[in-house]
């Protein structure tokens, strides 16, 4: 209740700040939310063009979602960075941390070896730094009352959630989770990923 009070509090700060700075067009570093594929590619070459079923659900159902990808260190950290885009252009922008010296494949089907848990707080605790430096105090901190990490493949809330407040369209959110190791159910996998989304137009989704 107290998390869902203070992302309230939060949008509504926000909406204010953009209304009054005529709300200019958020997004990820040179990306702007809106942008076409064609336009992202100019700005970061090099990466992996694909396509996906899982865009927002409207009146006619799933859309088809494009994705960009390429790998990118990220505050010490190689990261895949995608870049997600619907009808409307650039939706999100989305870092996943693989295991530190792991390899990753890009084309085709995205695959990498996760990091362990106690790895996988490691990255946390460090990007938690790194973007507290960059952006400020987060302005939401969410922690799973229960503790222990929770497999957000299985559809259940992230462990942790930050959020901070980037402009007045753009929020950067980090995630740490847990999957389940399909092969070794005692050898738990961590998930720690970085998505900046236009906070404005989605609301209180995913925080």
């Amino acid at each position: 209740m107290k998390h869902t009070i203070a992302v309230a509090v939060f949008l509504s700060q926000i909406s204010l700040l953009g209304f009054a700075s005529g709300r200019p067009r958020g997004g990820y570093e040179k990306a702007k939310w809106g942008m076409t594929l064609a336009q992202v590619k100019a700005l970061y070459p090099g990466g992996v063009e694909s396509l996906r079923e899982g865009g927002s659900t409207g009146p006619g159902g799933s859309r088809p979602q494009s994705m960009y990808r390429l790998l990118r260190r990220v505050s010490g950290d190689y990261a895949v960075l995608g870049f997600f885009f619907e009808s409307n252009g650039l939706k999100s922008v989305v870092m996943t941390f693989p295991a530190r010296g792991s390899p990753v494949q890009l084309r085709g089907k995205l695959e990498y070896e996760k990091p362990s848990l106690d790895q996988a707080r490691e990255i946390y605790a460090h990007l938690h730094d790194a973007l507290t430096t960059k952006y400020g105090p987060p302005e939401v901190e969410w922690v799973n009352p229960d503790g222990g990490l929770t497999d957000i493949r299985q559809g259940q809330k992230p462990s942790r959630t930050t959020t901070w407040m980037i402009d007045a369209q753009s929020c950067a959110q980090l995630l740490e989770g847990l999957i389940a190791n399909m092969t070794e159910a005692d050898d738990p996998r961590g998930v720690v990923m970085i998505r900046y989304s236009d906070c404005i137009a989605e609301g209180t989704e995913g925080l």
